[in-house]
């Protein structure tokens, strides 16, 4: 069969020379327009960032360029004004990648080593790479936050059963034209190997979805059509806690607004966190739960160092004079980074996650909190939902039933979610 066939195993061979590519000396060329137009023309692709000397991004920027082999360079548009008014740059940083000094592409996404990295890659694979060893795969399956991957039958002519090997030509056919379609989104991969399925006790044929940021994998086990496909793709898209951004900001607004007219309530939990490895850990601690409350609570994760200000607008209301948050540094109301607030946008009111307990953020502390908030039990302002050294609760207890009610119904939708 063409297509994904084709694919020769050695392009894992690729995928960990980028993934390992040792750091040099100078990851990142500062370049003049001579120099620029040298190193596009004689690599395949090029990143370039247009910035100004103070830019802050650019230690992110360095720390995905010492990740990959692939040439990273910086314009310092104060001095190359032509350089970046032949390529439309009217705002900093601009990051473009380049497959020769005239042809690129605007690069659109956050400006995190992480996104950098992941967006270089999905443009370096093929649409398909196929899977046929045990490292090979379990390579693959951390090359990226979100993986996609096929366990088909092998379409051998020396099979015993004709029609099987005429079916998984056909979903392989179905897989190739999926992953076409959402290349640069995501990356795919496929195997005709049982035994790898095997490793996660998958069945043969299904398509599973490798989250490694949320650490949370979930399969469509067994034939599919395109449109199956298409669904299950668009599903796994949907990241159970999102990431905000000055992009989306605004439609995450509009949205819940919209959702929550006549409902009387439409809540937004912001996760601040100060660097990635926060963020990767509070999104591992806060899925199950954001998995058990999404149909009436929406998640998301924000940088605390470049959308402190965020923090500081909602605090305001709440104490007067609050200046302006950074990375790191008090909010005011016993906040500091990471944190979590709890934003009810129809009625404009703001809960602040306490955490001055020892154990920091938890789970059990937000789905307190939020048990009381969607029961009407909660007052704008710190909550103090977080637990105790004993690993109780420290609010009075009489009365309450701890939020059992809220908290079956949220434990019906997890049988949905789980695989």
């Amino acid at each position: 069969m063409a297509g994904p066939a084709s694919r020769k195993s050695s392009i894992i061979l690729l995928l960990f020379i980028y993934l390992t590519a040792l750091a040099t000396a100078e990851n990142v060329l500062h370049v003049s327009e001579e120099e620029f137009n040298s190193v596009t023309g004689e690599n395949t692709m090029v990143l370039a960032a247009c910035s100004e000397p103070s830019t802050a991004f650019i230690p992110e920027y360095e720390r995905a360029a010492a990740r990959l082999n692939v040439p990273f360079l910086n314009v310092n548009c104060s001095v190359e004004t032509a350089l970046c008014a032949r390529h439309d740059v009217n705002a900093y940083p601009a990051i473009r990648l380049f497959r020769g000094p005239e042809n690129y592409t605007r690069y659109r996404g956050p400006r995190t080593a992480e996104a950098i990295t992941s967006y270089v890659l999905k443009s370096s694979l093929p649409p398909i790479t196929l899977l046929d060893s045990r490292s090979s795969i379990q390579t693959f399956k951390r090359i990226d936050s979100k993986v996609f991957i096929a366990y088909l039958d092998p379409p051998s002519s020396s099979s015993s059963s004709s029609s099987s090997s005429s079916s998984s030509s056909t979903l392989a056919e179905i897989f190739t034209a999926t992953a076409h379609t959402h290349h640069g989104s995501f990356i795919f991969g496929l195997t005709f190997d049982p035994s790898l399925a095997a490793l996660d006790n998958l069945p043969v044929p299904s398509i599973a979805c490798y989250d490694l940021l949320e650490n949370d994998n979930e399969a469509l086990a067994g034939p599919f059509t395109r449109e199956q496909l298409e669904g299950f793709v668009t599903a796994m898209s949907r990241p159970v806690i999102g990431e905000m951004g000055r992009r989306n900001m605004n439609d995450y607004y509009y949205n819940l607004l919209q959702k929550g007219r006549g409902k009387g309530r439409s809540l937004l939990v912001y996760i601040f966190y100060p660097n990635p490895r926060s963020r990767v850990r509070l999104r591992r601690e806060l899925v199950p739960l954001a998995k058990r409350f999404r149909d009436r609570v929406t998640f998301v994760s924000i940088d605390a160092g470049e959308y402190g200000y965020v923090a500081a607008g909602l605090v305001q209301d709440l104490q007067q004079g609050e200046e302006q948050v950074g990375s790191g540094q008090q909010a005011g109301l016993g906040l500091s980074f990471p944190a979590v607030i709890v934003h009810d946008v129809v009625k404009d009111e703001v809960f602040v996650y306490d955490q001055r307990k020892k154990e920091g953020i938890r789970a059990e502390g937000v789905e307190r909190l939020l048990v009381d908030v969607l029961r009407g039990q909660a007052e704008p302002g710190v909550q103090v939902f977080g637990l105790d050294d004993d690993g109780d609760g420290d609010r009075d207890k009489e009365g309450d039933d701890g939020g059992k009610e809220e908290q079956g119904e949220a434990q019906k939708a997890r049988k949905h979610d789980e695989l």
